[in-house]
């Protein structure tokens, strides 16, 4: 288990001047990851790794001295899936911060997830700013995909994607389902949920364009 933390918020006194901290964890590629982040202003990213699952708190801190907002993103970026996502911009941590009230919500990190699955898993993302997330599309991966938003539009475009019904009680005024063609019989089934309060959703699974041909010269 490796832990780190960084005690300074981001400011120093007198005055509301900024101070740039952060934090880099390099580990080997090898092997997967269970990994715990939380954080209240900058980015959150997490790249090129295998995740066993992974928590992800990207709250909203103060932008500058007595501001509240959130400078930053939340990333994860050509991850290998063998377990659960949990990404969740507006939720708090118990005991530590408060959820974000609804009129902090636009300033809540944008969340963008570009993964692949090697298991049965699922990702969770909410967040009051955009969300994009793209699944790499394989023969033996299933895709369900629901997006949400209040005020945004919500944009989902699977290799064969077949739409459905949204069932249960939602907060959220758009709602949109879909889901590859023969999801059930796959081996690898990956459901995506992605809730924001006023940004625009996008999930996408779909083959790559070919490159275009080489220029010959003669």
């Amino acid at each position: 288990m490796v832990r780190v933390w960084h005690s300074t918020l981001g400011f120093t006194a007198p005055g509301g001047q900024p101070a740039w901290v952060s934090v880099r964890l390099l580990v080997p590629s090898r092997g997967s990851y269970r990994v715990t982040a939380e954080a209240f202003h900058a980015t959150i990213a997490i790249r090129r790794l295998t995740l066993a699952g992974a928590t992800v708190r990207g709250d909203v801190g103060e932008k500058f001295k007595g501001i509240d907002g959130f400078i930053g993103s939340t990333e994860l970026d050509n991850v290998e899936l063998t377990g659960d996502v949990d990404i969740d911009n507006l939720a708090g941590l118990p005991g530590v911060r408060a959820a974000a009230p609804p009129m902090l919500a636009h300033y809540t990190a944008p969340i963008l997830v570009k993964a692949r699955a090697a298991s049965s898993c699922q990702i969770k993302a909410v967040t009051g700013g955009y969300i994009n997330i793209a699944v790499h599309p394989a023969p033996d991966v299933g895709v369900k995909a629901l997006g949400e938003s209040n005020t945004g539009r919500v944009t989902i475009g699977l290799d064969g994607g077949v739409a459905g019904e949204a069932v249960g009680n939602s907060a959220f005024r758009v709602r949109r389902l879909f889901s590859t063609t023969g999801y059930d019989s796959k081996p690898i089934k990956i459901e995506v949920q992605a809730s924001t309060a006023t940004g625009n959703v996008s999930i996408v699974s779909i083959p790559a364009a070919p490159l275009a041909p080489p220029i010959t010269r003669r």
